[in-house]
């Protein structure tokens, strides 16, 4: 029996690669409930290249526009939050 999982990504101008990152995920066998991205204020076309991905698994962004709007959780509290998006 296989388990929901979530994925959790952070980004910072990450427009080369996050693309094949997502695919990648998306391409699993099993595949997760739902992919979070963290982006840390990116000036790239990050977002974009996100947002233009079309997937039935869901997929949140948090674009935190600067350091101190990231969270400084455990892993415990991160759960928590994640349900929260």
């Amino acid at each position: 029996m296989v388990r929901e999982y979530s994925v959790v990504l952070c980004t910072y101008n990450g427009s080369f690669y996050i693309k094949e990152q997502i695919y990648s995920i998306l391409n699993q066998t099993v595949k997760p409930k739902e992919i979070y991205i963290f982006d840390d204020g990116s000036n790239d076309d990050t977002i974009k290249i996100i947002k233009k991905i079309d997937s039935e698994i869901k997929i949140k962004i948090k674009i935190n526009k600067k350091i101190s709007d990231m969270p400084r959780i455990s892993i415990v509290e991160l759960k928590v939050y994640l349900r929260r998006l």
